[in-house]
């Protein structure tokens, strides 16, 4: 779990993820992904028909994770795949808008968000790394754009400015691999971070030209 970002975002570019069948196929290959670490790992979950009381994800915790990093991947997977369902259903309603897609939509946000500041405290032996401050960006990201769809302005605009600290650090400091580019960080600033501290900056001062929430820049 060396490259947070690159994983999950970079991925994401490389695909040219567009439309919302785009993102329907790729939310897919995640989940094989899982079905395959959970499998490696001996956490899968057979009686699905009682699924929350038996599954086993909710037990990962730090041992584990020192034990083996993949039970971190876990993790980031799984918020990964909440938020291409998200974004999944937020390309979708741009044609079919409805308040119940709205409300799924924030569902999503909300299971990642808890799944990611789970996974920081799995991974906290790390917290000096690049690695601990990518999850921590990629969990800020996360709140920032809840609290867009919550139309919580000023938690909004501290979340991704928190977020495009930690990103123009990584920009400075960070090398990834050969198969991304550091202008990776840039373009999270530039496509989902300033567009965000903009309407909710812009909606914080009343101001009625900003667009549909629905159409906020993609995350």
């Amino acid at each position: 779990m060396e490259f947070p970002l690159a994983n999950t975002f970079g991925i994401r570019d490389s695909l040219y993820l567009q439309s919302a069948n785009d993102f329907h196929r790729h939310r897919h290959r995640i989940n094989k992904k899982l079905k395959h670490l959970r499998h490696a790992l001996n956490i899968q979950t057979k009686d699905t028909k009682n699924y929350a009381s038996k599954e086993k994800i909710s037990s990962i915790d730090s041992e584990s994770f020192e034990q083996d990093t993949r039970f971190g991947e876990v993790l980031l997977f799984n918020i990964e795949r909440d938020l291409l369902y998200a974004e999944e259903t937020r390309l979708s309603s741009e044609v079919n808008s409805s308040k119940s897609k709205e409300r799924f939509i924030i569902s999503k946000y909300k299971k990642a968000l808890t799944y990611a500041k789970k996974l920081l405290k799995v991974i906290d032996s790390q917290n000096t790394s690049d690695s601990f401050l990518e999850v921590y960006v990629y969990t800020a990201i996360i709140e920032g754009s809840l609290n867009i769809f919550r139309k919580n302005w000023k938690l909004s605009i501290n979340a991704f400015s928190v977020a495009r600290c930690g990103l123009q650090y990584l920009y400075n400091k960070r090398e990834l691999p050969t198969e991304f580019t550091k202008e990776l960080y840039i373009e999270l600033i530039d496509t989902i971070v300033d567009p965000g501290l903009k309407i909710s900056s812009l909606r914080l001062s009343n101001d009625r030209s900003v667009p549909e929430l629905l159409s906020f820049s993609r995350i």
